[in-house]
């Protein structure tokens, strides 16, 4: 088997209905929100076919949508509690996420993209299996 010397764990175009925004008008139903979460992990070829070995995406991805749940003002606070997620896995090294807003204007997507890195002091645990 070759080396493996790269991994990118993605997850694109995840639509979440919740309710963010600056102005309590924006806040005042829930809006479409893109999500695509790019995650470097630590490459790591699993020895055995079997999910506990790599990083699950459907444990952030279940992640991301639980935070849809609440009311938030700033799309860098979401982003930055969606880097939390992911980060919850040790492997995680690095993190970009883009939000987007599809449908808050009639003629533009707007959003953002953030990147965060791990940080080094923080205490890790592995995540439990679900």
């Amino acid at each position: 088997m070759p080396d493996l010397i790269a991994e990118t764990l993605l997850i694109e175009n995840l639509e979440l209905q919740m309710r963010i925004g600056v102005g309590a008008a924006e806040r005042s139903r829930p809006q479409r929100l893109l999500v695509t979460l790019r995650a470097e992990v630590t490459p790591q070829a699993p020895r055995t076919d079997e999910v506990a070995e790599v990083v699950d995406y459907g444990v952030i991805a279940a992640g991301i949508r639980r935070l849809a749940a609440r009311e938030v003002k700033l799309l860098e606070t979401l982003a930055g509690e969606m880097a939390e997620v992911a980060f919850a896995d040790p492997r995680v090294q690095a993190v970009e996420i883009t939000l987007r807003k599809p449908d808050l204007f009639a003629d533009v997507t707007v959003g953002i993209t953030t990147r965060f890195t791990r940080n080094a002091s923080a205490p890790v645990e592995r995540p439990a299996p679900e």
